[in-house]
């Protein structure tokens, strides 16, 4: 129980640092370059995906047993955190496909490892 425990909140964290640090790192790239806010909107969307997915893989990596039965629990908390977030700016949508593409990296590399 422990270890799942630790698996949840190591991943959160990991995702929420690391659109931290792409949020940082796009906000000197905008400010100091001339790139165009369509541009700068890909780029931020394409990291937030990256993000997920990449999370996707360490969360199934480092579950043993019921993977897809933690990651159903794990999103269930990563909706709520994110909708808690973001009350003042909703993006629902984005958010239910960010959930889903979190079950289908999880899922697709589940079926890998079998």
């Amino acid at each position: 129980m422990k270890r799942n425990i630790i698996t949840y909140v190591s991943t959160l964290l990991f995702i929420y640092f690391s659109y931290l640090l792409c949020s940082l790192l796009l906000s000197v790239l905008y400010k100091f370059t001339t790139t165009p806010q369509n541009i700068y909107n890909f780029i931020i969307i394409f990291c937030s995906y990256f993000v997920i997915i990449l999370a996707g893989i360490y969360f199934s990596l480092r579950n043993k047993d019921k993977t897809l039965l933690h990651a159903l629990f794990f999103t269930l908390i990563f909706f709520v955190c994110s909708f808690l977030l973001s009350l003042l700016h909703p993006s629902y949508i984005n958010l239910l496909i960010k959930c889903a593409v979190f079950l289908v990296t999880v899922t697709c590399i589940n079926f890998i490892k079998k």
